[in-house]
């Protein structure tokens, strides 16, 4: 029908409330640690991780492949990053001995298991490779600040100029973001006291939130920016920082191996190191340079 509904998700992404134009809550679910739905009953598309499950087969669409969240697993093993030239041509030949593994970690050895088999901790953003799900949803986070901002910032700052006094407006501006609340801290309007007491708060805040302090997914626009700047280097062709292939922007295809010349873009400070979503940390390389990285980090 017409109506409109808003999606309200968890820390992986798991669609948890929806909630209609009048504020009550439409429809209230819950998951078992692996997705399977034990709470709730609506016609959402997106449930586990925010991935589409279909009316079905019940099985949740990973991109590269299907998932059964009654059984925790996929429903085909993982591919290889590469192509069959990448298995001969590789310099390290003991980086080609477990094609569909990671021999630094024994939970990668069944290519059927979901997130390590840790999936309160890991989501698997296209069904590849799983990923910390502290930063899964960093991108909308941030986007969503930027709006509180952008709302909120012009408020809290006329309510500073009527009042005179930054910490008469801190307690409504707590419900807008800590984002706001560092404007405040910067505010000529806040005395001595209250500028300490406001940023007592903020450092608390991130003290108590761990992921907060760690490291950030590179935005759209970053994500041009390196692209951008690669090309630049190279002749107007985008190349693997490591091994010169060229490589180029390739969708990940459902039951469909990643391409040996897929432009995919490594964090040279590793995000759980704190490293930043900045363009200058950011390097293009072609899947089989970015996997040797991983591993050569871990």
């Amino acid at each position: 029908n017409d109506t409109t509904f808003f999606v309200h998700p968890d820390h992986l992404g798991s669609t948890r409330l929806m909630t209609s134009m009048n504020q009550s809550i439409y429809d209230s679910m819950d998951y078992l640690p692996f997705g399977e739905q034990i709470a709730g009953d609506t016609g959402a598309t997106h449930k586990f991780t925010g991935k589409e499950r279909d009316i079905e087969s019940g099985l949740d669409d990973f991109g590269a492949r299907y998932y059964d969240s009654s059984l925790g697993r996929f429903t085909s093993p993982d591919e290889f990053t590469g192509g069959p030239i990448d298995l001969f041509e590789d310099d390290d030949p003991t980086s080609s001995a477990l094609p569909y593994a990671d021999i630094f970690n024994p939970q990668s050895l069944n290519k059927y298991s979901y997130t390590y088999n840790s999936p309160l901790r890991y989501v698997d953003p296209t069904g590849h490779d799983p990923a910390d799900g502290s930063s899964a949803t960093q991108e909308i986070i941030d986007a969503t600040m930027e709006e509180i901002d952008k709302v909120a910032g012009p408020l809290v700052e006329s309510a500073v100029e009527k009042t005179g006094s930054a910490l008469a407006v801190a307690s409504k501006a707590v419900g807008f973001g800590f984002g706001v609340l560092a404007s405040l801290a910067t505010s000529p309007a806040a005395n001595a006291n209250e500028q300490e007491m406001l940023n007592k708060a903020h450092t608390q805040a991130a003290q108590n939130n761990p992921a907060q302090n760690k490291g950030q997914d590179f935005k759209k626009k970053t994500k041009e920016q390196i692209d951008k700047k690669n090309a630049e280097e190279n002749g107007g062709t985008n190349k693997c920082k490591e091994c010169k292939r060229d490589v180029k922007p390739i969708k990940n295809l459902n039951g469909v191996p990643t391409s040996a010349n897929q432009l995919q873009r490594h964090h040279i400070k590793p995000k759980r190191e704190g490293g930043s979503g900045e363009a200058s940390n950011g390097e293009i390389l072609c899947p089989g340079c970015h996997k040797k990285k991983h591993k050569k980090n871990n």
